[in-house]
């Protein structure tokens, strides 16, 4: 048996130097700020307008526009998540010191190829969302944030999130649509080797500096791909609150898309 192991945070208003981010961030932003309300870590902030590409970032907690969305979407449905049984893959970014913080039992996993499922490694448990070795009905809640479009073999994937989350628990994750409505395959992987079809793609990893590689762009029609390998339903979500500063991932985006997989 593996040691349990936990992620633990304190509040950005106890860390040290808290304001250093937030003035690192205007200076980044060149000054171009607004006051408004981040749901991530509470209260009204400076916000950096177009900073990294972002359309809104807190320069308080460092929050961006899915990670807003997402919050918001989980107090809206879920009002009492920090009571939940949660399990978070790949997390990173300003939610993860908040679920840490404020749910009683979340679990954060990372994919190391090189570490036995299961085993912990800087507190973060080991796990392959295509194969996990949690127990049937473990949660209710998992969370996958921008993760889906790095998996090698999807429909596993979704299956055995299916297989882990309680009846009556929900998937909740965010994908990069960007108005596609068709999913495109850019690799397959074969044999343990990747075959690509179109010119590689990576997105920033948390506990990889070299960013993981695309392996589909996903559209719209995914709703219709998680029916057909787990036989149940999704709901997208199309968010925009500007008082809650949701407006969007991308500078051109007007709304924030949270997926929703309901496990009947």
């Amino acid at each position: 048996m593996c040691p349990v192991e936990k992620v633990t945070s304190v509040p950005i208003s106890q860390q040290p130097f808290p304001f250093l981010h937030t003035a690192s961030r205007i200076i980044e932003s060149k000054g171009n700020v607004c006051l408004r309300s981040c749901c991530v870590c509470g209260g009204t902030r400076p916000f950096a307008r177009k900073l990294r590409n972002e359309k809104l970032v807190c320069t308080l907690c460092g929050s961006i526009g899915r990670q807003r969305a997402l919050i918001s979407l989980m107090d809206h449905f879920f009002p009492d998540w920090e009571s939940s049984k949660i399990h978070e893959s790949s997390p990173g970014g300003a939610t993860l010191p908040r679920f840490a913080r404020d749910c009683v039992d979340y679990i954060p996993t990372h994919f190391w190829p090189d570490a036995p499922a299961g085993s912990f490694r800087d507190g973060f448990r080991c796990e392959n969302l295509e194969n996990m070795t949690f127990e049937d009905d473990s949660f209710d809640i998992v969370i996958t944030q921008d993760v889906f479009e790095h998996i090698y073999h999807p429909q596993k994937a979704f299956q055995d999130v299916i297989r882990t989350l309680r009846p009556g628990g929900a998937h909740i994750f965010t994908i990069p649509i960007d108005g596609r409505t068709l999913s495109t395959t850019r690799a397959r992987e074969e044999d343990g080797s990747l075959t690509y079809i179109l010119p590689p793609q990576y997105h920033g990893n948390p506990i990889d500096p070299n960013g993981s590689v695309v392996i589909t762009d996903w559209g719209t029609d995914i709703v219709e791909y998680i029916h057909q390998a787990t036989g149940m339903n999704t709901l997208l979500c199309r968010i925009r609150n500007t008082k809650a500063s949701i407006e969007g991932r991308h500078r051109q985006d007007t709304h924030s898309e949270i997926f929703i997989t309901w496990k009947t």
